[in-house]
């Protein structure tokens, strides 16, 4: 199975005459890139869940300079992107990351970003009871949704349930907390 693509922006176009391209932000991500940094575009069919559907790798830049513009949009510049006619090229290609190399390069294990849930083993005390599989909002809250014996369970986020998140092994949510409790006739 590939890797999935986390999404970090999405090019709209020029910026000028001199190759600067104006970009959609998705989330703070995009800041926190260093110059000299490697720029992933890929093409996709379109974003579900902050991934990329169906996505085509098709160059990498490097990052010469960023700045943010407004809280949604961004000018970046890319090393060999040299006027206005190479930056419109680019108008639609997504900015992605691996989402395994997404999680080394962003991990703050005080202020987790949701994609960071994604994959953990999650116990109830010592006993597996299965795999993150995405992060949903649904009324205003998080939610984890776990994949547990073909079935889809959801956990919030925020509240009393997770006992203990350690990116390196797992959630795991409180004891007896009547979250896993399956119909058996299902």
């Amino acid at each position: 199975m590939s890797d999935e693509i986390l999404v970090l922006g999405k090019i709209q176009g020029a910026r000028g005459v001199r190759g600067d391209l104006r970009i959609i932000r998705r989330g703070d991500m995009l800041d926190n890139l260093k110059k000299n940094s490697p720029i992933e575009l890929y093409r996709a069919q379109g974003i579900r869940d902050g991934f990329l559907t169906s996505p085509e790798f098709y160059n990498e830049y490097i990052m010469q300079n960023f700045a943010v513009l407004t809280p949604d949009t961004a000018q970046l510049r890319l090393k060999g992107i040299a006027n206005a006619d190479d930056a419109w090229s680019l108008k639609g290609f997504f900015i992605g990351i691996k989402l395994s190399e997404a999680k080394i390069k962003f991990h703050n294990p005080e202020d987790p970003y949701l994609f960071e849930y994604i994959g953990l083993d999650v116990f109830e005390g010592n006993e597996f009871k299965g795999k993150v599989k995405r992060v949903d909002e649904y009324n205003h809250k998080q939610w984890l949704i776990v994949d547990c014996l073909n079935s889809e369970v959801m956990i919030p986020l925020q509240g009393p349930y997770i006992e203990v998140t350690d990116f390196t092994r797992g959630i795991n949510i409180v004891q007896d907390s009547g979250l896993f409790i399956l119909d058996d006739e299902t």
